[in-house]
């Protein structure tokens, strides 16, 4: 969590796929600490989790992610998901 955070401050991507799990951060609490820094709040984030509880869903949507995928998901679902944030960049 802590390197991604250095490497999202350092390259500004256009989007971010945040895993729930990370190894010593939450992706939820990395998705906070990026929403709280004004550069990068506007970098829209997709959650990804292992499941689709509604208490992580709600979560997720509270830390700021702008959406969420339930591994595993099909290659199609994730292209829609980029053309949604990201219009022409997927070819």
């Amino acid at each position: 969590g802590a390197q991604a955070f250095r490497a999202i401050r350092a390259r500004r991507p256009d989007l971010v796929l945040m895993d729930v799990d990370l190894p010593d951060l939450s992706g939820m609490e990395l998705t906070r600490r990026l929403k709280s820094v004004e550069p990068l709040a506007q970098i829209p984030i997709i959650m990804v989790a292992g499941e689709s509880r509604r208490t992580v869903v709600l979560e997720s949507v509270r830390a700021g992610a702008a959406d969420f995928m339930v591994k595993p998901f099909c290659r199609s679902t994730l292209i829609d998901k980029l053309e949604a944030f990201l219009p022409g960049a997927i070819v």
